[in-house]
């Protein structure tokens, strides 16, 4: 923006200098229509003439001054606009750098995301195997427990009818 404004200016300064330069080489050029026109013969002639010689020299210095402006102006004004084009390829090549920064970063947030949502499922039916088991240990556990009751009261039992056969035994 700033390189924009100062071409901007040096648009408005090199336009300045041209018409200056138009009317400096306008005013040499009547100038010298007029010497020609004029007799350089008598003693006014003469004088007038050194004076118009005075002026086209005064007015050719200030050519030259103008043309030089011009010249630096000019220079001035490629050199911002060679700035400007670099800093907007500049700013393009950042752009498409950070655009595909972007994308790969989107793919990637993507992948991550596919990842992640699989583990959760993973972790879902991991859970849910884990609480089924849960509850088969806990059937288990309780089948255990009332066979060992049974066990225990089918010992019993053996033991009495044992100890009655031993006692009928002795009986006969």
């Amino acid at each position: 923006q700033k390189a924009g404004e100062e071409i901007d200016h040096l648009q408005f300064q090199n336009g300045r200098v041209t018409k200056q330069l138009s009317s400096v080489t306008q005013q040499l050029e009547e100038q010298k229509q007029r010497q020609t026109h004029q007799s350089g013969w008598s003693v006014g002639g003469l004088i007038s003439g050194k004076q118009q010689q005075e002026a086209v020299q005064k007015a050719g210095e200030e050519i030259r001054v103008l043309q030089n402006e011009l010249v630096m102006k000019i220079q001035e004004n490629e050199e911002l606009h060679m700035q400007v084009f670099e800093a907007r390829k500049q700013h393009e090549e950042e752009s498409q750098r950070l655009q595909e920064a972007g994308s790969v970063a989107e793919r990637d947030l993507a992948a991550r995301s596919a990842e992640l949502e699989a583990e959760r499922q993973k972790c879902a039916r991991l859970l849910q195997e884990t609480e089924s088991q849960a509850a088969e240990i806990h059937r288990l556990t309780e089948a255990v427990a009332a066979s060992t009751a049974l066990a225990d009261s089918l010992r019993s039992s053996l033991e009495a009818e044992r100890r009655e056969a031993r006692a009928h035994e002795k009986s006969l």
